[in-house]
């Protein structure tokens, strides 16, 4: 009887849930200068549990790194160019999960400013 509860409890979608590594996938457009990125995540949630508050690691040109707690977000000011931003799912600001993607794109030039997010 014991193995049965053993091997319900191993297979059960609590416990496999629990154990799976998060997946990403991002979509995204580049508009007036703009790039609205979207991060389809599963397996993953920005609530606080006992010791992780889940962040995406957004860094912009291998430049400039931030902490997002949401899987939509704008970036704006970007100088005209190639451009990439790399996304990885983090279980807080220190431990990644060791899941990412990059996109790398084009923005017409326009008048410079500092990169933002939204």
């Amino acid at each position: 009887m014991r193995i049965l509860l053993l091997v319900f409890a191993l297979l059960s979608p609590t416990a496999a849930h629990a154990a799976e590594k998060p997946t990403l996938d991002v979509n995204y457009s580049v508009k007036e200068g703009a790039v609205y990125i979207d991060c389809r995540l599963h397996n993953f949630s920005f609530v606080r549990d006992d010791e992780n508050k889940g962040v995406l690691k957004i860094t912009i040109d291998d430049k400039k790194t931030i902490f997002i707690e949401q899987a939509a977000f704008v970036i704006r000011g970007l100088k005209g160019g190639e451009h990439k931003v790399q996304i990885e799912v983090m279980k807080n600001e220190k431990n990644s999960y060791g899941v990412e993607k990059e996109i790398s794109f084009q923005v017409e030039a326009e008048k410079e400013q500092e990169p933002i997010t939204e």
